[in-house]
């Protein structure tokens, strides 16, 4: 499992399927605004990266 959550490997489509029954809903509600959390979560990396290097940054300065 954390090969898939690190993105070093896919699921696919049938284990997709096991994993929706598994946690009891259907394909579609498991990819339900899929689109729109990708969007949030690049977001917050995006925010996080940013706060890394600023620090990072100010960090270097102050030595």
């Amino acid at each position: 499992m954390g090969t898939i959550e690190r993105g070093e490997s896919n699921l696919s489509f049938q284990n997709i399927a096991r994993v929706a029954t598994t946690l009891g809903v259907s394909l579609s509600t498991l990819f339900l605004d899929l689109e729109d959390r990708a969007q949030r979560l690049a977001a917050v990396s995006v925010g996080s990266a940013a706060a890394k290097l600023k620090h990072s940054t100010s960090a270097k300065r102050n030595r």
